[in-house]
């Protein structure tokens, strides 16, 4: 039957069943199946939403809604009617999963008021929960999960606020034992093609050891991983980068305690004391590394210090360094005329730093020749030592990588690019305060119990929770000692 003529049927049929009911919706889906549904209008704004009631599979879709609104009798005569249609289109491709959720949904919400509702998560799990009303100044339904194929109840203290706890692990146990993992649909093969490629990316920000793991993924100088738009890619390479640089951290417990990148790091140091600024990886070319330098002395000055020279070197070396090339160190006085003694007294503090630290580096004593850093060494470079925020906003950063901040006291994260679940995998003796961001003030209310209870044993310095929402809302509990 034509997509077109459906309609019209089916537009007839609903007009004549539901005929009192002001505002009815008839759409048509590209298998050629009809669904009509009872529009909520809000009167002031002009705004839609649309709760599908029957379609030509000859399904009740919202029994309890029905019910309560009063028409179960009239919504079961139009879907007889709808179904006579005969619409032979095709079925969807996951309709024997969407049978057998629905079958177990129907006998376990009868009666509750509720019509369950299904969402499918990143990880390929069915969530089943109920949409709920948020009212008129905020002309929308918010999705509230009451269990999942995993077998378990996420949020049981909202469940229980609901009143549905008792369904909601009755939920959790047979979707548990259905054992479901919905195949996810093929990634996009153009941005599938990018992984590699991507994963690259995050791998050289990762190895040159300057910038920290949270601002890895925004410094990769362009290529494949700022080409991805697609966020079930993105979320594979994150995990993949993820794993790696937990191997990483394995691999740097059998290091030496003592590696060349801390021995040049403390010459550095001792350099900052005496009034020289310094810089690892200063952007990739020398006119970039003299500008960071010299806004970090401008930034000295301001708090009444007063640095008197400059030393550095940039990606491109440190990429040199990682096939084993020495590091050549670029210095310079930070006096506003040239002046070649200054820049030459600036060297010789340099090599004298690098030698006191057990390097044998190699100048010739000219100000316009770069000091090379000999013996040359594979670049490598701890963690600890860069990955120092104390402030940390988890983006699209992998969930277990928070345990490897070793100084961090606050934490922001956005729910939704992370989850209850991403929360489980994470740990840190250090942190004091959790922020959770939410779309929907009402997402932040209702979460807000079960993210206490959830973070217990994580986070031992843990203070307080704070959860806010899109339009000024903001809560805060304390959760310590």
């Amino acid at each position: 039957m034509e997509e077109a003529s459906v309609y019209a049927q089916a537009r007839a049929i609903a007009d004549e069943v539901l005929h009192d009911l002001p505002h009815v919706g008839v759409d048509v889906d590209r298998w050629g199946h009809a669904y009509v549904s009872i529009d909520l209008v809000n009167p002031d704004t002009g705004e839609c939403l649309s709760r599908v009631v029957a379609t030509t599979r000859g399904d009740v879709v919202r029994p309890e809604f029905v019910a309560k609104e009063g028409l179960t009798a009239k919504v079961e005569e139009l879907t007889r009617r709808l179904k006579a249609l005969d619409v032979r289109g095709e079925p969807y491709a996951l309709e024997e999963w969407d049978t057998q959720l629905t079958a177990i949904t129907l006998r376990v919400m009868a009666g509750s008021g509720e019509d369950a509702v299904f969402h499918v998560d990143d990880d390929g799990h069915w969530q089943v929960g109920i949409e709920s009303f948020i009212g008129k100044d905020d002309w929308r339904f918010v999705f509230r999960v009451l269990a999942t194929t995993r077998g378990d109840v996420p949020m049981p203290l909202l469940a229980e606020k609901l009143g549905l706890l008792p369904r909601a692990q009755e939920l959790a146990r047979r979707l548990g034992e259905l054992g479901a993992r919905l195949p996810l649909p093929p990634m996009d093969e153009e941005q599938s093609a990018l992984i590699p490629d991507a994963l690259a990316n995050l791998r050289s920000g990762f190895d040159q050891g300057v910038d920290s793991l949270v601002r890895v993924p925004d410094y990769t100088g362009g290529g494949a991983w700022d080409d991805l738009d697609d966020d079930r890619v993105r979320r594979e390479v994150m995990n993949q980068f993820a794993r790696m640089v937990h191997a990483r951290i394995e691999e740097e417990k059998q290091w030496p305690e003592v590696i060349e990148a801390d021995r040049l790091e403390a010459a550095f140091d001792e350099l900052k004391r005496d009034g020289i600024v310094t810089r690892m990886g200063a952007t990739d070319t020398l006119s970039g590394g003299w500008t960071y330098v010299r806004e970090d002395a401008h930034a000295l000055e301001a708090r009444g210090l007063k640095p008197w020279g400059a030393a550095f070197f940039h990606g491109q070396d440190i990429d040199y360094a990682l096939k084993g090339g020495a590091l050549c160190i670029a210095f310079g006085s930070l006096a506003e005329a040239e002046d070649a003694e200054k820049d030459v007294a600036v060297g010789q503090a340099v090599a004298n730093a690098l030698q006191k630290h057990g390097f044998a580096p190699e100048w010739n004593g000219s100000e316009t020749t770069r000091i090379t850093l000999l013996p040359a060494f594979t670049w490598r470079r701890r963690r600890s030592r860069v990955d120092t925020t104390e402030n940390l906003v988890l983006y699209s950063l992998d969930a277990s990588l928070v345990e490897l901040f070793p100084r961090v006291r606050t934490l922001r994260m956005q729910f939704g690019d992370m989850t209850v679940y991403d929360l489980d995998r994470m740990r840190s003796d250090t942190l004091e305060d959790l922020t959770v961001q939410f779309d929907r003030d009402a997402q932040a209310r209702d979460a807000l119990p079960d993210l206490v209870e959830r973070v217990k044993g994580r986070f031992p310095r843990l203070q307080t929770i704070t959860v806010t929402g899109e339009r000024g809302f903001e809560e805060t509990v304390s959760v310590g000692a």
